[in-house]
């Protein structure tokens, strides 16, 4: 990486990579430059404000009230507010169905990312990323190591759509097609130099050339958080978080003693190539592909200074950027590119003309309230006075003598109601459900007597109309679980996950042991001093240890809600479900703990509830097999198992002398009947 000047950190125009930051930093601008002023009067609008400057300064000199009815509040959030009230889990799933290891690693990928989830109020940052969506078109969610105190956690939250700078080029949906993202924001000068100390000279000289200065907030930044603000008189320069990926070649291999698959860069594997064939050890069979690796860079400046490279670009461990973003509806720029839009985007029309008739309609009547009047100079005694006992209800004016004789006054008849203008604001209030297919029915504001079965039925259709709108969520959803878990896996220690997902280990899953790279022995346990030996695998030992890449990620899509969990108690209640169920034979030790986790309560305690019942209830169906009886003895201490292996002698001495004593019975010869 070339073209550095003396300034230590300071980028030449030779720097290719600050000249690729710089050109796509400029496009990002220019293309998003139209979508951030619509995105601006949206938001107004979201907030009662659809008003434009200009149209409300023209109102008020006109002296007529800017009134607005906020229709679009109510059908943003009635998609919202379903969204929430019925939110979904990710999901892990193993590759292969019947592999225990896979299986038992997913659920614990999913616990793990159940959890952190949770703590990072994951729910709360993914609506307020969807309520961005559903106005602008552009959601986003970051996830990242928050490196602010001790011991660091793994946190997702909700990004400002106007701090991003995507790819223009980008067309699939969730901008999945990116090839790279800037993040851009304002950061004081003396907290740019607190993380990136040894950059405190360039960024002097940055400064003094450019003499830039303003008062914008401070903001979090990738793990360095803070609640500061910058001072009024604080310096402060801009801060771009830019991520990039790039085709680099690659090799896979199959490591020869151990059988696993395994990917590193050209030039490492080469170099792991040459050393084998000098000890004389066999070179594993590769091939060679090309990857997508993914940077990361930080970069500071203002915009009439030099750019300082902050932070040098490092490959960052995940496959995906940090970055996650949910579109909208897609609108296809003939021979240009693509852009989103939300809801909003098909509302805000009907919103705005149902807001300007509502204002004429109440300026109309105001000015209908009193006649005009048209006099003779000369025929009032005080015009002031007169004006304003005009304006008042019974009011008494004074005139000059003989003016109403002579008719020197006239008074103008009111104007008329204009024909119509219930119908415009009527067919404009009816457009915003139409055109967004939020009926009033979804929006449960409907006032017509309906049946229970004919409302659900329209709910489900307007949602239908919805679904391309909505559907990317899900695509948002597994993004952040990939991310959560990659984070979890490099992050985390083995002794928090283990902490986390309360499971002791599989005793059919081990863990070699650590062998030394010289002599090809098992390593020595520093606790017994003796070569360390297969032991059974914890969660955090086999989760530190997998490819996130080998298990697949979909959305939950089984009942999660309390509604829906309602809604399936009533199935069994009032149907007889759960009694046709068991008539049919089906096993309880596997209905039972399912109908648990169904609950209308809580999610962890519905879950703990369901897991307590599978246990007791497998306890009792493997105690009717002879392998179940075996595996719950090998499960007890010794102490126990010599205790209850003693009852069961006891027990079988018992059932041997009453078989012995029932013999001689049968033995007896029966008497001739007479």
């Amino acid at each position: 990486m070339g073209g550095l000047d003396k300034r230590v950190g300071v980028s030449t125009p030779e720097d290719d990579f600050v000249v690729k930051f710089r050109k796509n930093l400029e496009g990002s601008r220019s293309a998003f430059s139209p979508w951030k002023e619509k995105a601006k009067k949206y938001y107004r609008t979201y907030a009662g404000d659809p008003w434009s400057d200009a149209d409300r300064a023209k109102m008020q000199k006109e002296d007529r009230p800017p009134v607005t009815y906020n229709y679009a509040l109510s059908v943003i959030n009635a998609v919202l507010g379903k969204e929430m009230s019925e939110r979904k889990e990710i999901k892990f799933e193993g590759v292969g169905k019947h592999d225990l290891r896979d299986q038992k690693v997913a659920e614990w990928q999913t616990n793990l990312v159940r959890t952190w989830w949770a703590q990072c109020d994951g729910h709360r940052h993914e609506s307020q990323s969807l309520l961005d969506q559903l106005i602008t078109g552009y959601g986003w969610g970051h996830v990242f190591l928050d490196l602010s105190r001790f011991p660091f956690k793994v946190k997702l939250e909700h990004v400002d759509p106007w701090e991003m700078l995507p790819d223009p080029k980008a067309k699939d949906d969730n901008l999945t097609d990116a090839r790279w993202l800037i993040r851009e924001r304002r950061w004081g000068v003396d907290e740019v130099k607190a993380v990136w100390p040894e950059k405190s000279e360039s960024l002097v000289a940055s400064l003094s050339t450019s003499g830039h200065s303003s008062v914008y907030p401070k903001v979090a930044v990738a793990g360095y958080t803070t609640n500061s603000i910058v001072a009024p008189d604080e310096e402060e320069i801009t801060v771009w978080e830019y991520q990039f990926r790039k085709k680099e070649r690659w090799v896979a291999f199959v490591d020869p003693d151990t059988d696993e698959r395994l990917e590193l860069p050209q030039d490492e594997f080469d170099q792991v190539q040459q050393q084998a064939e000098e000890a004389g050890m066999q070179v594993p069979e590769w091939e060679a592909f090309m990857r997508d690796v993914f940077y990361r860079c930080y970069l500071g400046g203002s915009e009439q200074s030099d750019t300082v490279v902050l932070q040098e670009p490092e490959r960052m461990h995940t496959d995906l950027f940090t970055y996650t973003c949910i579109t909208g509806f897609r609108e296809k720029i003939i021979g240009e590119r693509t852009e989103f839009f939300g809801l909003m985007h098909l509302i805000y029309e009907p919103q705005m003309w149902s807001s300007k008739v509502l204002s004429t309609i109440i300026e109309v009547m105001a000015r209908s309230n009193k006649n005009g009047i048209l006099y003779e100079q000369g025929s009032i005694v005080d015009p002031i006075k007169f004006k304003e006992e005009f304006s008042k209800p019974g009011g008494m004016m004074m005139v000059e003598e003989g003016a109403l004789r002579d008719k020197r006054l006239e008074f103008l008849k009111p104007p008329s109601y204009p024909q119509g203008l219930d119908m415009i604001i009527h067919q404009a209030v009816k457009g915003i459900h139409d055109i967004s297919g939020v009926s009033e029915i979804v929006m449960g504001t409907s006032k017509q007597e309906r049946s229970n079965v004919l409302v659900t039925n329209y709910q489900d259709k307007s949602y239908t109309l919805l679904t391309p709108l909505i559907d990317p969520l899900s695509g948002f959803r597994i993004r952040i679980g990939r991310l959560l878990a990659a984070y979890i896996q490099k992050y985390v220690p083995e002794e928090d996950i283990n902490r986390s997902i309360e499971d002791e280990g599989v005793k059919d899953l081990t863990v070699r042991p650590m062998v030394d790279p010289q002599t090809g022995q098992p390593m020595m346990d520093p606790e017994t001093g003796k070569p360390g030996m297969e032991q059974i695998a914890t969660p955090g030992q086999l989760l530190k240890q997998v490819n996130l890449m080998d298990y697949d990620v979909v959305v939950d899509l089984s009942f999660a809600t309390t509604s829906e969990k309602q809604s399936l108690w009533q199935l069994f209640a009032q149907h007889g479900v759960l009694q046709m169920l068991t008539e049919a034979g089906v096993p309880t030790h596997k209905l039972f703990p399912f109908i648990f986790r169904m609950l209308p309560v809580p999610a962890e305690m519905a879950r703990e509830l369901g897991d307590e019942m599978e246990k007791e209830l497998g306890q009792q169906n493997a105690m009717q097999t002879a392998d179940g009886m075996i595996e719950i003895f090998q499960g007890m201490d010794p102490e126990t198992m010599n205790q209850v292996a003693q009852q069961v002698m006891q027990i079988m001495q018992q059932m041997q002398q009453q078989q012995q004593q029932q013999q001689p019975q049968q033995q007896q010869p029966q008497q001739p009947q007479q």
